[in-house]
C-alpha cells in the first residue's frame, strides 16, 4: 500500500507567501554584506593593534632584553590568532545564511517560477526579471567558467584569514631574529620554533575551516540541488504536475 497521498487539485500561488519569502531573501542578503562588512572592520582592527605593538618594539629594541622582546612576541601573534578565531563565529553566521538562502530560493524557483511557467499561469507580483536573473544566476548552472567567479564570492574571511596568518609568521621570523641572535639557548629557541610551528598550522587548519563554511559552491549548490529534488517529489505528490 503506498504511503503516498495524491492532493490532486489545481496549483494556485499566494502573493502573501511570495512576498514573505522574497523579503526575507533581500535581508538574507543583506545580513550576509553586513556580516562581511563587519568582519572586515573588527579584524582590521585588530590588525593595527598588532602592528602597533610591533611598532613599539621597534621603537624600543635597544631597551629591551629578550624576555621583553619574547612577551611582545606572543602578544603580537596573540592580536593576529584571534583576529582568525573572531572569524570563525561571523564565518557561521554567514555559511547559515547562504543556506537558507539556497533553500529559500529553491523554493521560489521551483513552486512559483517554474510551476507558473508549466501551468502558465500569471502572476501580478513576480516581475520577469526575477525568474529571468534566476534562471542565468552562475549558481544555478554548472558551467565551469563559473566555477571559478563563485569560488572569489564571500572570500573576505579565508583571505581575512590568510593575511592573518602571512602577518603571523613575518612577526615570528623577525623576532625570531631579535631574541635568538645572540640568544643561543638551543632548547628555547627549539620550544619557541616548536610553538610557532604549531600556531601556524592552527591557523591554517582555521583558514580551511572558514572557506569551507562560507564558499558559495560548497554552501549553496547541495542545498539548491536536494531542495529542488525535494521539492519536484513534492509536487508530483501534491498532484500539481
Amino acid at each position: 500500500m503506498s504511503n503516498v497521498i495524491n492532493y490532486s487539485h489545481k496549483f494556485s500561488i499566494s502573493d502573501s507567501e511570495y512576498v514573505s519569502l522574497r523579503n526575507e531573501l533581500i535581508q538574507r542578503i543583506l545580513l550576509i554584506n553586513s556580516q562581511a562588512t563587519n568582519a572586515i572592520t573588527i579584524v582590521l582592527t585588530m590588525w593595527a593593534a598588532g602592528l602597533g605593538l610591533f611598532g613599539i618594539q621597534v621603537a624600543n629594541l635597544d631597551n629591551l632584553n629578550a624576555m621583553h622582546n619574547l612577551i611582545l612576541c606572543f602578544g603580537e601573534v596573540g592580536v593576529f590568532f584571534c583576529a582568525l578565531l573572531i572569524l570563525i563565529p561571523l564565518a557561521l553566521k554567514s555559511g547559515e545564511n547562504l543556506k537558507q538562502q539556497a533553500a529559500i530560493s529553491a523554493y521560489i524557483g521551483y513552486f512559483y517560477y517554474e510551476l507558473i511557467k508549466e501551468n502558465k499561469i500569471k502572476s501580478s507580483i513576480i516581475y520577469p526579471w526575477e525568474y529571468v536573473s534566476e534562471l542565468t544566476n552562475e549558481i544555478y548552472n554548472n558551467k565551469k567558467k563559473d566555477k571559478s567567479v563563485l569560488t572569489m564570492i564571500n572570500s573576505e574571511y579565508p583571505i581575512l584569514g590568510l593575511v592573518s596568518l602571512i602577518f603571523t609568521l613575518v612577526l615570528t621570523f623577525a623576532n625570531y631574529c631579535f631574541i635568538f641572535e645572540s640568544h643561543k639557548d638551543v632548547g628555547i629557541t627549539t620550544l619557541f620554533i616548536l610553538l610557532m610551528i604549531l600556531i601556524g598550522i592552527i591557523e591554517i587548519l582555521i583558514i580551511i575551516f572558514l572557506y569551507k563554511k562560507t564558499n558559495i559552491l560548497m554552501n549553496m549548490t547541495p542545498i539548491l540541488a536536494a531542495k529542488s529534488k525535494s521539492y519536484v517529489k513534492i509536487a508530483k505528490d501534491m498532484g500539481w504536475l
